[in-house]
């Protein structure tokens, strides 16, 4: 329409001489809002913002008086969320050619230093970082939940027994309770136990040892998952900070072993992940 063509994040417009002129393209429904430098993020994103912006216009735009009209623009809109001008200036310099040629080559998995993700705090997460920074650890902030991510379900939540990389809890008919951990779906595991407390394979489960040592039926239909981990490293400790904080008597050990005061400061937490309850994964009775 009128030589013009959207095209993703380009107009595409035919000039006089046939050639392309190429500008960033909005559609006529932005609304030019962007993560607002007030709010809860690591500075670390809001410049990456700032920097994506002015070198997308850099990279798309031809000519002087197109890039200028379009840093002006990005510059007026950062203004209007509440970013600073200095800040604005500092973030949005182009690299210097000399860093742009010599772009870091990937380190091989032994001299990658360790990672550290933590959630982020404001005025607490920059000293953390410098004091890692001087044991060679590198600290990667991941922010917390948002009204949108509360509030707004894309997809169907998935049942609980589908879930995999959980920490759950069985409880036995006398009172005590097993907490375990599995990386598999919920109830594949828990069709193990069963399978173990039906057959009386005791080495196989802790679970079919008490139920066939004290003759009690577990309680199948009050399994429930008290917490999930997003790597079998976090669900290891997760585990193992679960068992020490709830002291199952039917767990033949306490999982991994963990720094004392990682248990002193979470004793004084007091904070115990909700606990969910799943559904039986067959129609088999109590086993005894």
């Amino acid at each position: 329409k009128d030589g013009r063509l959207p095209f993703l994040d380009t107009l595409l417009q035919r000039r006089d001489d046939g050639s392309l002129d190429v500008t960033v393209y909005r559609k006529p429904t932005h609304t030019d809002r962007y993560l607002d430098f007030h709010s809860h993020h690591p500075p670390q994103v809001k410049r990456g913002l700032v920097k994506c912006l002015f070198d997308r216009a850099r990279t798309i735009t031809t000519g002087q008086n197109n890039l200028r009209k379009e840093e002006h623009h990005l510059t007026r809109v950062l203004r209007q969320n509440g970013y600073p001008s200095t800040f604005i200036r500092s973030s949005s310099k182009p690299p210097r050619p000399d860093m742009e040629a010599t772009e870091a080559l990937p380190l091989e998995e032994e001299h990658r230093p360790p990672l550290v993700m933590l959630p982020y705090i404001e005025g607490v997460s920059e000293d953390v970082k410098r004091v890692c920074r001087k044991f060679g650890m590198k600290v990667v902030f991941r922010s917390g939940q948002s009204l949108r991510s509360m509030l707004t379900k894309v997809k169907d939540p998935l049942m609980i027994e589908k879930q995999a990389k959980v920490v759950y809890r069985v409880p036995c008919s006398c009172g005590e309770a097993y907490i375990g951990e599995t990386v598999r779906r919920l109830e594949t595991r828990v069709k193990e136990h069963r399978d173990a407390c039906q057959k009386g394979a005791l080495e196989k489960s802790a679970l079919a040892e008490h139920a066939w040592m004290n003759h009690h039926p577990i309680k199948w239909e009050e399994v429930s998952v008290i917490d999930r981990a997003r790597t079998a490293k976090e669900l290891l400790v997760k585990e193992a900070i679960h068992i020490r904080l709830n002291h199952p008597s039917l767990n033949r050990d306490e999982g991994l072993e963990l720094p004392r005061c990682w248990m002193a400061a979470l004793k004084n937490t007091g904070s115990v992940s909700n606990q969910r309850h799943v559904a039986p994964t067959d129609s088999s009775g109590d086993s005894t």
